[in-house]
């Protein structure tokens, strides 16, 4: 099994993400409006539902204003102890839950395998939230590189290869390594997805 370090590597040449500090962006975030006399609260209304601050910013659509939050990273990260820490979340309770609920949303044949347009609808959804201004051929390039990978080159990607990269997702941009955390990531993403071009706020009452 590859370690988190060099799953992250791969993530980061891509252009996904590393293992972020979100509290020096957020920090950043906020010294930046202050200097435009800007006190306007980080966390807009379609984030403040989300318990746990952390991921309120991660969802932020206005996060990247001063660094983008996937080029960031947190060295804390990549300590032997951390990365075991991390390595273990895949096996946990409510990580799996979380995956394997998410995992629903893909329209998957009998046997919970997805082809490659699956996968790239899927993904490009997931785009529309984490990477809301990423330029149209660096995405194109990045999903064909990313299904290359994640499907060990077969012509679909079975359940198991499908968790597997859907924990490398939750674990390169949660900050936190924190089981409730990586499962809230899921939530939001679901029902994001599910509620996507909802204009009406009130939508996301079901985060209560």
């Amino acid at each position: 099994m590859d370690s988190c370090k060099e799953k992250d590597r791969l993530r980061k040449e891509t252009g996904l993400s590393d293992k972020t500090n979100v509290r020096r962006n957020q920090v950043a975030f906020q010294d930046n409006k202050v200097e435009k006399g800007n006190d306007t609260p980080i966390i807009d209304p379609a984030d403040s539902r989300i318990k746990i601050p952390d991921l309120a910013f991660i969802f932020n659509p206005i996060r990247d204003e001063i660094k983008p939050y996937h080029m960031d990273g947190d060295t804390t990260m990549y300590t032997e102890t951390s990365i075991a820490r991390r390595n273990a979340l895949k096996s946990d309770s409510q990580v799996v839950e979380g995956i394997n609920d998410f995992m629903s949303l893909y329209q998957s044949d009998g046997s919970g395998s997805i082809n490659k347009r699956e996968y790239e609808r899927m993904y490009g959804k997931m785009c529309n939230i984490l990477r809301i201004n990423i330029d149209p051929g660096e995405y194109k390039r990045i999903v064909d590189e990313e299904w290359k990978k994640d499907s060990k080159g077969y012509e679909k990607m079975t359940k198991e290869l499908l968790f597997e990269c859907l924990f490398e997702l939750c674990d390169i941009w949660c900050p936190n390594i924190d089981p409730a955390e990586y499962k809230a990531f899921f939530e939001q993403l679901k029902f994001r997805i599910r509620y996507e071009g909802q204009k009406d706020m009130t939508a996301y009452d079901i985060l209560k």
